[in-house]
């Protein structure tokens, strides 16, 4: 494959130049002031160049400048995340490290922007340094040879933000993490200087720290290393017993029902939840007082390549030890506060499971301790550093437990095993992942006990439904292949694509090769990869010098944004017996692999369970009571396509599904056997039909399929006739970028006495690659329309011919600041006349709680066309897109009369009578500072064709949009072309130009699928 061949090239592009790895060491003195929230240190840096080059200077990372201001790189990335936190920052709430003065070798060196520095490795992007304060690249005074080691000092001082991300504060808690100036790493492919990103971690070179660090003489400090101070090891065993003595007086609940939560989680908690009243607790656990004493720590460790740290007064402790089968001892440390007791209470536990476990999986831990902290985080609900790791405020014993077990996990997959986790953050969250996954329920005293490697747990289990997070992710055909640097991927699929794809696809990877191959080569890969910086292609070749068979299957779905087609033959030879054969129709599983599958009972019971071999038929014998064989039933290899993974065991339509008719709008996942029909009673009104009652029948809303339909006859007790609409969705995902979708629709409606039937077909582009970018749909769209005459038949436009043909383009730009949206359409309404309309839409959020929108529109049509396609000042909807009670105008209902949609002209006032061949128009909405609810809307326009201008000035009350498109408002015209001398004469005049303007946004296509 073309995929596999990129890959080799690389690989031995890399093998011409011998692994190696710098050694950096660190001697560390640093002070922290709380009334200040400022660090002042000092740094000295001893750097070795084991490398085979000469280097003329070294790249620095200073990554507490990426809060100091916006159009950062952590910036960009959270706007683009639709986080605007930081962007609204005051001054006083962000950070920074300054006051450097680097001495290299006792020499005054100035360091020089970052883009002033020599070409960084492909997987790093000089244009990004440009926006980047917090990398610099520092020249030497003198060229670093190989073997040579260079002595690098500087003071420096750092101001601690509010958390945004991971380096924070909050009271008297700090999380100090990414906080003292950092080399770049230099490997075989050169620099990799990495602006800070709150999604997307790090990569650091290996080395040796002496820490010391000076804090108030009552906090309590979690950190990276081993604490050499006896004093404070009896002042942490003193706070342990006045916890445990503490806890011991509290009622204990009964644990947690636990509950599967995937992917790094984010805890949304009430910020009460710390002022929770403590009973009788030690006057430690409330304490806001900051000591005017000072003791400072020292901390040491070999073999790392980071250090964080962690401290809060307020902190109780509680500590386990584990002793590993080859005699190592490690202490299990948990810092919390109090309030947080009934769930870390267990910590000790979890970390000392993760511990033995992965010990005995990859390989064993050698650190002296593993530490779990609480506190403030706003980059997931859990982040690892060597040795410690900070964990969310909860309460909750399953929530704490799950991101326990991920993020001590990462000691391994991020902490021994150094991957790049910028460039390949699958290496560490996904493997990470599947061991959570793996933990989670092989665990018998959190879960009952059963095989991860089953598909379903155990036959005797009642099949599960597929895991909906990943439907999800698939569900616009977004997907971004795992291998993609993180800065490539989106909240959702970092989250989702990076963590849980990966994740089960391992899962089915090591059902197919078997859990004691994969067990083996993990471990050889610990064995020769621990405390260095292992890139894919050596994972993989460990696991296949270990014997590990298939490792190309599990390489291509790494490398591909593709979906799997797995296929199921069947020949019946027998009562009971089947020759199986099983393919995957996209070449993306090479034999030989095996694939699981179940067989069922009528009331969905496993029976009996299936490893089935790809490309190789084989013959099974079904259980007597199955009902059906369904390959793949959990989706771990995703497939949209699965009509062809299951047949049924009787005599008759074995290639049926059965059909299972609910009620509601539920989400209905992939299933092999069943199609699922809904239902719901739905109601109406409209002026000319009065109230109607009727039945929704439709096939899915979420998520998107293949093929969707609609029936909704709906009685109308006024004119006692059917009315409703129907309609039919289908679509392709194509694979190829940057194409997304492809739908065709048919709908059809009658209502109010106007009929439109209207077909389209609409391509989707999107860059998947791009964090922030545009979204372009293109359509061609057609439509018939009818209306009703006095006796109750239908006259049709154009004779029966399509009304009105177009060809669309529609474009959008999102992120938390400024949205675009951009719309250009050419029509014809096959008499001769061509129509031209165009629109544009700007979103500006100002202030935090200020957002400006302006819009602009043209249209045009030649001379003679039907009124239909003309242009007013007002909205109008020729093609029925909008809902409206009294479409054509016709009630005395005043409300129903001003049921304006915000089209054309969008003046916010009825000026129907008023038609023109062409229209310019622009729109104004600044909604007031203090009641954000009230708008002041400012609307213009200009008829080119009579040379007439209109103008108007109005209050919205209040304004509702979706996705930046308008849905609803109430509106007062109060100055302007609605009134006869430019302005009203009374409050009622106002009231009577009052304007309800309502749409059914274009972009809701995305939620309704038909």
């Amino acid at each position: 494959m073309k995929i596999e061949r990129v890959l080799l090239l690389s690989g031995l592009v890399l093998a011409q130049k011998p692994y190696f790895q710098q050694r950096v060491e660190y001697f560390i003195k640093v002070t922290l002031y709380p009334q200040e929230h400022m660090l002042r240190g000092h740094i000295r840096i001893v750097y070795t160049n084991n490398s085979p080059d000469t280097l003329w200077g070294l790249y620095f990372h200073l990554w507490p400048n990426a809060y100091t201001k916006r159009g950062t790189p952590f910036d960009l990335q959270q706007r683009g995340s639709m986080k605007s936190r930081f962007y609204f920052a005051s001054r006083e709430e962000r950070g920074f490290i300054d006051s450097l003065d680097f001495l290299v070798e006792g020499m005054p060196v100035k360091p020089l922007p970052a883009h002033k520095g020599p070409q960084p490795a492909k997987s790093s992007k000089l244009s990004l340094l440009r926006r980047a304060p917090d990398v610099i690249w520092l020249p030497l005074p003198k060229p670093l040879p190989p073997k040579g080691t260079i002595e690098i000092q500087t003071p420096f001082r750092v101001r601690i933000p509010i958390t945004f991300s991971r380096m924070g504060r909050s009271e008297v808690q700090y999380q100090i993490t990414q906080w003292y100036p950092k080399p770049a790493v230099y490997d075989r492919e050169g620099w990799h200087p990495l602006p800070y990103l709150d999604s997307g971690e790090f990569y650091s070179e290996w080395g040796k720290y002496e820490v010391e660090i000076s804090v108030p003489k009552n906090f309590v400090v979690g950190a990276t290393g081993v604490l050499q101070n006896a004093e404070e090891w009896d002042f942490l065993g003193s706070r342990e017993a006045e916890t445990r003595k503490w806890i011991a007086t509290q009622p204990l609940q009964e644990e947690d029902t636990l509950r599967k939560r995937r992917g790094r989680v984010r805890i949304v908690r009430s910020p009460s939840l710390s002022k929770v009243p403590l009973r009788e607790a030690p006057e430690w656990s409330n304490s806001l007082q900051v000591a005017s004493q000072y003791k400072t720590l020292k901390y040491v460790q070999d073999s790392i390549h980071d250090f964080a740290w962690f401290t809060d007064p307020r902190y109780g402790v509680l500590t386990d030890t584990v002793v590993l089968p080859n005699g190592h001892r490690v202490l299990c440390i948990a810092l919390f506060r109090l309030n947080y007791y009934s769930a870390w209470r267990h910590a000790p536990r979890y970390i000392a499971e993760v511990v033995v476990k992965l010990s005995e999986w990859v390989g064993s831990y050698p650190y002296t301790h593993a530490t779990a902290v609480e506190g403030g985080l706003a980059a997931g609900g859990g982040m690892e550093y060597p040795m410690i790791t900070v964990i969310v405020p909860t309460t909750d014993t399953a929530t704490l437990r799950q991101i326990i077990l991920h993020e001590i996990g990462h000691n391994w997959f991020q902490g021994m095993l150094a991957s790049n986790e910028r460039r390949h953050p699958w290496q560490d969250e996904g493997i990470n992942s599947f061991y959570e996954n793996r933990m989670y329920y092989e665990s018998s005293t959190f879960f009952p006990q059963s095989d991860l490697l089953g598909i379903a747990g155990y036959p005797g289990r009642r099949l599960t439904t597929p895991i909906i997070e990943q439907v999800f992710y698939h569900h616009l055909n977004a997907d971004v292949a795992p291998s993609e640097p993180s800065e490539k991927h989106s909240p959702i699929s970092y989250a989702l694509g990076v963590y849980e794809a990966t994740a089960n696809a391992l899962r089915a990877f090591v059902y197919s090769v078997g859990e004691e191959s994969w067990d083996k080569g993990m471990q050889s890969y610990y064995r020769n990869w621990a405390f260095k910086h292992p890139s894919p292609s050596d994972w993989i070749e460990s696991l296949e010098a270990a014997g590990v068979p298939s490792t190309r299957t599990i390489w291509r779905f790494l490398h591909t944004d593709r979906e799997y087609n797995l296929k199921l033959k069947f020949k019946r030879l027998g009562d009971t017996l089947y020759k199986i054969e099983l393919r995957e129709t996209g070449g993306l599983i090479s034999p030989p692999f095996f694939v699981g599958a179940v067989a069922l009972s009528k009331d969905e019971w496993i029976v009996q369970e299936y490893r089935l071999p790809i490309d190789s038929p084989v013959v099974i014998s079904l259980p007597r009571e199955s009902k059906v064989l369904i390959v793949n039933p959990m989706l771990f290899w995703y497939e949209r396509q699965v009509g062809d993974n299951f047949f049924f065991n009787r005599p008759l339509f074995r290639g049926w599904k059965q059909l299972r008719l609910s009620m509601g709008a539920p989400l209905r996942l992939p299933q092999a056997h069943v199609t699922h029909l809904n239902f719901l009673p739905v109601g109406g009104y409209n002026y000319r039909d009065g109230l109607m009652a009727g039945i929704l029948l439709f096939h899915g809303v979420f998520p998107k399929r293949i093929g969707e339909f609609h029936f909704m006859p709906l009685y109308s007790f006024m004119r006692q006739a059917i009315r409703g609409s129907s309609g039919i969705t289908l679509r392709s995902f194509p694979n190829e970028l940057p194409l997304q979708l492809l739908e065709g629709r048919v709908r059809t409606s009658n209502f109010a006495g106007f009929w439109r039937t209207k077909a389209s077909i609409e391509a989707t582009f999107r860059r998947r690659y791009d964090f922030i970018s545009w979204r372009h749909v293109f359509r061609l769209r057609t439509y018939l329309l009818a209306y009703e005459n006095e006796v109750g038949r239908y006259k049709w436009e154009n004779k029966g011919m399509p009304a009105y043909v177009a060809l669309d383009w529609e474009g959008r730009r999102q992120e938390a600041i400024t949205n675009l949206y951009g719309f250009f359409s050419a029509g014809h309404d096959l008499q001769g006349h061509l129509r031209i309309e165009a629109e544009g839409q700007f979103t500006w959020r100002l202030l935090k709680k200020w957002t400006v929108w302006a819009r602009a529109y043209g249209g045009w049509t030649s001379q003679g066309t039907a009124p239909y396609l003309l242009f007013r000042p007002s909205g109008f909807d020729p093609f029925g897109e909008a809902i409206l009670l009294d479409r054509f105008r016709e009630s005395s209902n005043r409300i129903m009369l001003q049921q304006i949609p915000e089209s054309q002209g969008g003046w916010r006032t009825p000026t129907d009578t008023t038609l023109s061949t062409s229209l310019l128009a622009v729109n104004l909405e600044l909604p007031l500072p203090i009641l954000q609810i009230i708008a002041l809307r400012i609307d213009g326009g200009y008829f080119p064709g009579s040379k007439k201008t209109y103008s108007g000035l109005s209050i919205g009350l209040p304004t509702i949009r979706i996705m930046g498109r308008h849905v609803a408002g109430l509106y007062f015209p109060f100055w302007g072309d609605t009134f006869r001398n430019g302005k009203p004469s009374s409050f009622s005049e106002v009231l009577r130009a009052f304007t309800w303007s309502i749409q059914i946004p274009l972009d809701m296509r995305w939620a309704i699928p038909w």
